[in-house]
């Protein structure tokens, strides 16, 4: 199994590690116990986020509607070039601030 950890510091989340599909329903999981117990924009650090596939990118794609819902908003910053253009390719930084 792929591993992966979340890590909070100062309200922003950092995703350490691999995402993939056997790891992705954890990963959910988490993100959606972070929405529904704090307030705010939700911030994710992928500095050291080594490789997200298809199923990680719908579970951010879930997050962000979520927050949308509760008239918040998803960021994503420091990712490697690599994960930055896959947020290019499928269009998904027309949805989340990517930076």
């Amino acid at each position: 199994m792929t591993e992966y950890d979340i890590v909070n510091r100062d309200n922003i989340y950092y995703v350490e590690g691999e995402i993939d599909v056997s790891n992705c329903n954890e990963f959910k999981e988490n993100l959606y116990q972070v929405v529904d117990s704090t307030e705010g924009d939700m911030v994710l650090n992928f500095k050291e986020l080594k490789y997200i596939d298809s199923a990680g990118l719908g579970i951010l794609v879930g997050t962000y509607k979520r927050l949308k819902e509760l008239e918040r908003k998803l960021s994503i910053y420091d990712c490697s070039d690599n994960i930055k253009k896959l947020f290019y390719i499928t269009r998904l930084n027309t949805l989340i601030d990517v930076m």
